[in-house]
């Protein structure tokens, strides 16, 4: 059974438009360092079982835990220094 002469052309004509396609180059991004993820990560074993699921009422009733998750979030509001 030989080959269809179209299957070759459109093999021919995909690597010619992969080819010739313009590299597209990534945009700077300000990315933030020295982000401590320790607190957040005592928090996830502490209340995500290992379905996933999350234990939002008992992390509710622990103010400490609250208190550490919001200045956790904190990190993330502050303005990136340029």
């Amino acid at each position: 059974m030989g080959t269809k002469p179209w299957i070759l052309l459109i093999i021919l004509e995909s690597v010619l438009i992969a080819i010739t396609a313009p590299a597209q180059t990534g945009e700077n991004v300000n990315v933030r360092v020295g982000i401590d993820h320790s607190k957040f990560d005592l928090l996830l074993k502490k209340y995500v079982n290992e379905q996933g699921l999350v234990n939002y009422g008992a992390w509710k009733q622990s103010t400490a835990d609250l208190s550490d998750l919001d200045n956790y979030l904190k990190q993330f509001a502050r303005p990136l220094r340029s």
